[in-house]
């Protein structure tokens, strides 16, 4: 039963285990989306020089990751944070919607 075999092998234990196992396969492939997502406001982020008075350490790096390293708050730069989230938060809700879509028609 790995992440890219079809799992419906696993109905005749009971619908339960079936689809508790699918949910955890398509929320790992959305955190992993979500993930990559994340990862290129984080990097944007760290490429900003707003902490770059303070000394190098491991928790200016991990702060650098953050909002806080931006000092320039130009308008394109809001809306791209603000598109990076919002795609995030929309994608998110389709994955609800598809999954309850897919646990009725298996149920039914």
């Amino acid at each position: 039963y790995g992440v890219f075999t079809e799992n419906s092998e696993l109905k005749k234990y009971g619908l339960g285990i079936f689809l508790y196992l699918e949910l955890l396969k398509q929320l790992g492939f959305f955190f992993l989306f979500a993930a990559i997502i994340g990862c290129i406001q984080m990097v944007h982020n760290y490429q900003e020089d707003g902490l770059s008075s303070y000394p190098s350490s491991f928790s200016l790096s991990m702060v650098k990751t953050t909002l806080g390293n931006i000092v320039s708050s130009s308008q394109s730069l809001v809306l791209m944070h603000s598109i990076i989230s919002g795609l995030g938060n929309f994608i998110f809700f389709i994955f609800i919607l598809h999954w309850i879509r897919f646990s009725n028609n298996i149920v039914n």
